[in-house]
């Protein structure tokens, strides 16, 4: 349940205009791995088949998470820090947890960036240093000097042995970029994503086109979207696992970017819309980026006589060895390299600034930086992104920022999406459902729904027999899931209250009061409401599937967990142990929630207690705290004066009585 938070100061930034905070959101979202990882996961998976488990993933898991994030971030105008203290001081941990793995990732993200960057400036070079004197040559030639003039890899077993210090420089042009980003504030933020998103979309519109009238296009586009290989879905169930994690990623989904980012939103603003806004930018670029990209790559595979799953298309070879020599070939050969590297390198900028962003703002909401300049906050963090990020400036830096990249994107960001969608549906008013119906019933649907999805994984996934597995285990898993809510529900002590009600308050009472409450803030006037279908998807479908994608990356057969393409064990230690941190930062939070308090000041909440307690009459606790039910019960008063439809919440409102604090008068305090 909500409780009492900082108020924020009354000259907290806001961006300079909505569509400033939609540029930048959707900066976040689009990224490199629009242009480059999922163009290549379609071809992967079976080329249109992908589309499939990529587009039932964003809708079903994606923008409910994006649409919870922005709201919590807007209505408790802080970092994830406050957001998820605010729903319970033991889920501090949530933030910690998105807010390291966003820097984790940008210390690797500014590694292709800076790549991009010495491809920008090569392009400007009389001739290109990866066209060959022949075109039999080219992709030789090309793939030479990415692996000995960029990456200049060497023996992932042997360990780093040299320091690259182009790619260094390169760092260090990046971090300067991101700091020139942000140190003014999310006003100047604002007004840089006007050129950094809408920049790259242009272009990548107009390489698209190009790429769409060469010679071969077609079969490019054939390999992109033509072909509709079902049955990887069925006989490869990573691809689940992937589309999903590319979704998390595009999104930017449990960074805590998107909760930062609308923490400087007005607490009105149209949330449910902007998540949607937001989305389809997303999948709109994606979608145009794969054409861009395979037209000009069959054009490629066309002119060579080879067929395209010949040429080098995977990881980092799409857009540093194939598609630099698919551009060679066209006339204005390097006006056509520059375009397409400033795209590169524009779609990687916002989105970097944007994972430091996360840590940047819940440091400044802390109590012991909330009065630090901001400058000297971004300086610090982009000194030490840059500090971590000297290892990938090294000879095994591919082979490392491959390793982190898998674990961090199939385990940890997975594992937090679960834990929002567990906060979100299942802890939100924990205590007045358990009031309601009791404790023992509200355990026992929620260990009914997450264990019987846990246990049909486990079937699912451990029988040896792939048939036998895909039946039975969620066959055992239902039949969990249905029994042990058929007890829950007659375990409810309220048996004076009407089985509908109990049902209501036992399976749908936390998240739709999160539901109803966060409405009451966000959809004000003409704003779009959050819908039930929100609250269904976040409470009884998200936590199981995210259970089961992540079991699936455990139990995969081509992508063996602990075993990555093959890569020797320090380097699996390294990513698993960044997944475990970000894991173990949500725990330490759940067992030991005072470890965070300082992202969280104890002392202005205890202020803006008493001050509610002296101008509202809300009695104090024994333990010294403002009782939540009394605070929820208010808060929730407006939607009932708003004329919303009749729930057993709103009668409860009705009973609790009218008048005292409003919505808008607690949210003045939080």
């Amino acid at each position: 349940m909500m409780e009492a938070v900082k108020a924020p100061d009354s000259d907290r930034e806001r961006w300079s205009s909505r569509a400033a905070f939609i540029c930048a959101a959707v900066g976040s979202a689009v990224g490199l791995g629009n242009l480059w990882r999922f163009p290549y996961l379609s071809f992967k998976w079976g080329g249109g088949a992908f589309f499939i488990p990529f587009v039932l993933a964003l809708f079903f898991l994606g923008i409910p998470l994006m649409t919870l994030e922005l709201a919590l971030g807007q209505v408790f105008q802080g970092s994830d820090f406050v957001a998820w203290a605010s729903i319970h001081r033991r889920l501090r941990g949530i933030g910690a947890s998105g807010c390291f793995g966003a820097f984790v990732l940008a210390t690797y993200y500014n590694l292709i960036i800076s790549w991009a960057l010495r491809y920008f400036v090569a392009s400007f070079n009389p001739t290109l240093p990866w066209v060959a004197a022949t075109d039999s040559t080219a992709l030789t030639a090309s793939t030479d000097f990415f692996d000995n003039s960029v990456v200049m890899a060497g023996e992932a077993a042997v360990g780093a042995q040299d320091f690259l210090l182009y790619t260094f420089y390169g760092m260090i042009v990046v971090w300067i970029l991101i700091w020139l980003s942000l140190f003014r504030g999310v006003f100047v933020t604002g007004r840089v994503t006007y050129f950094t998103m809408l920049m790259p979309f242009i272009l990548i519109v107009i390489l698209m086109i190009r790429g769409l009238t060469l010679d071969g296009a077609g079969v490019g586009v054939e390999a992109y979207i033509g072909k509709w290989n079902l049955s990887v879905l069925k006989d490869e169930p990573i691809v689940w696992s992937e589309a999903t994690s590319q979704v998390f990623f595009s999104l930017s989904l449990c960074f805590g970017v998107l909760t930062a980012y609308a923490s400087y939103n007005r607490k009105s603003c149209n949330v449910a819309q902007d998540s949607l806004i937001i989305s389809f930018c997303d999948f709109l670029t994606s979608f145009v980026a794969g054409f861009a990209v395979f037209s000009v790559l069959g054009h490629l595979a066309d002119q060579a006589g080879v067929n395209l799953g010949y040429l080098p298309v995977d990881g980092p070879g799409l857009v540093f060895t194939a598609y630099p020599v698919a551009l060679s070939l066209l006339p204005g050969s390097h006006v056509w390299c520059v375009l397409f590297f400033l795209t590169l390198v524009l779609l990687g900028i916002d989105s970097a600034f944007s994972l430091i962003e996360a840590s940047v703002t819940a440091l400044m909401d802390s109590i012991v930086l909330r009065r630090v300049k901001r400058w000297r906050v971004v300086t610090a963090m982009c000194l030490a992104g840059l500090a971590v990020s000297c290892v990938y400036a090294t000879d095994i830096g591919l082979f490392l920022l491959d390793a982190v990249d898998f674990y961090l994107n199939n385990v940890a960001f997975l594992f937090i999406g679960l834990i929002h969608a567990v906060a979100g549906g299942w802890v939100y008013n924990f205590q007045l459902v358990g009031e309601k119906v009791g404790y023992v019933a509200e355990v026992c649907a929620m260990a009914a729904w997450l264990g019987g999805a846990f246990v049909g994984m486990m079937v699912g996934l451990g029988a040896e027999d792939t048939a036998v597995g895909s039946t039975a285990g969620p066959l055992v898993g239902a039949v969990i899931m249905v029994l042990g809510s058929a007890t829950a529900l007659g375990l409810t002590k309220a048996k004076d209250m009407s089985l509908e009600k109990r049902a209501w308050w036992l399976y749908l009472g936390t998240i739709e009061t999160l539901r109803m409450d966060l409405n009451t803030v966000c959809a004000q006037g003409n704003n779009w409401p959050i819908t039930i279908v929100w609250s269904l998807l976040l409470k009884f479908f998200i936590p199981p599937a995210t259970l089961i994608l992540m079991g699936l990356v455990f139990w995969s057969s081509t992508q063996p967990f602990g075993r990555y393409a093959g890569y020797p064990a320090y380097l699996q230690a390294v990513g698993l142990a960044l997944a475990f941190i970000c894991i173990m930062l949500t725990f330490t939070g759940i067992v030991m929630p005072d470890v965070y308090s300082c992202f969280h000041p104890v002392e202005e909440v205890a202020l803006k207690e008493d001050e509610l307690m002296t101008e509202n009459g809300i009695d104090k606790a024994a333990d010294g705290k403002v009782s939540q039910q009394l605070l929820t019960d208010r808060i929730a008063a407006t939607t009932v004066d708003s004329g919303a439809p009749p729930t057993p919440y709103s009668e409860t409102v009705s009973v609790a009585g009218g008048g005292g604090l409003t919505t808008a008068d607690f949210m003045s305090k939080v």
